[in-house]
């Protein structure tokens, strides 16, 4: 299954072949954010997350 996860515009994307368990950490490990699906995005503020879908790992920063 290819899953990206990126920044655009200020905010997280998430695009998966299918639908996948997807949650986002800010830079102090809370998880701030959760969804389940294929093609999420996430409108958050200016900086570094974590953000697992299916249990792996991607980090991002976001810049505004």
């Amino acid at each position: 299954t290819q899953t990206e996860v990126y920044t655009i515009n200020g905010a997280i994307v998430v695009t998966a072949s299918n639908d996948m368990s997807i949650e986002v950490y800010n830079a102090q490990g809370i998880r701030i954010a959760t969804a389940c699906g294929s093609n999420e995005v996430f409108n958050v503020a200016q900086g570094t997350y974590i953000v697992k879908v299916n249990g792996n790992s991607h980090k991002v920063t976001v810049v505004k």
